[in-house]
């Protein structure tokens, strides 16, 4: 496992990370209107219903990205990477590194998956061959 700092889990998004260490990618649907909504939150941002985890495909599109240079404590081992925006397929938008030896690759636009590292479970995102 790396020495990479790892977000701390409040109970809102207890279920989101225990479904990424069994290499799940999951979101938020909301019980009342249907909204979907990443990241883990405790009631839906659009009617402030209950919501549910649900289980995603991981596929998306970039929407937006940048490369880093100059990473933060824990980070300088892959510096430099790219980390995107990602609309995924099921309708919400999340965040992560892309992972790829070409960094001329990443582009808006682009078709990605999600990606899990073993002993790590902070999804990422490769793009497919």
């Amino acid at each position: 496992m790396s020495e990479r700092p790892l977000p701390k889990i409040t109970p809102d998004a207890a279920r989101y990370w225990e479904e990424a260490e069994k290499g799940t990618r999951s979101i938020q649907q909301c019980s009342t209107c249907n909204n979907v909504q990443f990241y883990p939150r405790l009631l839906c941002v659009s009617c402030g219903g209950p919501v549910e985890e649900i289980t995603v495909s991981g596929h998306g599109t970039i929407y937006s990205f940048t490369i880093v240079h100059s990473p933060p404590a824990g980070f300088a081992e892959l510096a430099p990477y790219a980390v995107a925006l990602v609309d995924l397929d099921e309708g919400t938008r999340a965040m992560g590194r892309v992972i790829t030896d070409d960094l001329t690759a990443v582009e808006i636009g682009r078709r990605v998956i999600t990606v899990i590292e073993d002993g790590e479970p902070l999804p990422q995102f490769a793009i497919p061959a």
